[in-house]
């Protein structure tokens, strides 16, 4: 969902509800998801160091889950842009940095660049996949249908795939 936001925003803008004709604030949806997504995941390192990466991981992926359900039944565009824009973009900042750092973890030499390469790829293929995914769940389901089956989706997978982490204590961490 954070990649295919640009997929919901012609959705958004047929939405009465929620659209006030404006493009540009339909668009601060996605935009500001990004952004704080990528502006804090700066911040993940400390909690990491004090929580460890599975439950700064799951938190991240509880509290996207989270943000997308809510903005699923905004009513209004601020709250959508609240929903979607922070808190969710907050939770894709916990669960998407520590999984990419996390991975190296487990490799040394050349094999770290190679592992955290595939695990970065992972985001292309899955902005791949979501958007034709949420292309045809938008028009199964519209966009609030649509939002509400990915938060649950990606909230279960991201949640199993936190459990398959591997225990790692990193100097300064608590054990995972």
């Amino acid at each position: 969902s954070q990649y295919s936001s640009g997929i919901m925003f012609k959705a958004l803008l047929e939405d009465p509800e929620i659209s006030d004709g404006s493009s540009a604030s339909s668009a601060l949806i996605g935009s500001l998801s990004s952004s704080t997504m990528l502006g804090f995941s700066s911040l993940t390192g400390p909690l990491v160091r004090r929580y460890g990466v599975r439950r700064v991981c799951s938190f991240g992926a509880l509290l996207s889950g989270f943000g997308l359900l809510v903005a699923s039944y905004s009513s209004n565009l601020p709250t959508l842009i609240f929903a979607y824009g922070v808190i969710a973009g907050v939770g894709f900042a916990l669960a998407w940095a520590p999984s990419v750092v996390v991975v190296g973890t487990y490799f040394s030499g050349g094999r770290r660049a190679i592992a955290t390469g595939l695990a970065v790829s992972g985001s292309g293929v899955g902005t791949v996949v979501l958007a034709q995914v949420s292309s045809h769940l938008i028009a199964q389901l519209g966009w609030r249908g649509s939002l509400r089956c990915v938060a649950c989706t990606s909230t279960a997978l991201n949640l199993l795939a936190i459990a398959t982490f591997l225990p790692v204590h990193l100097p300064g961490t608590l054990p995972s």
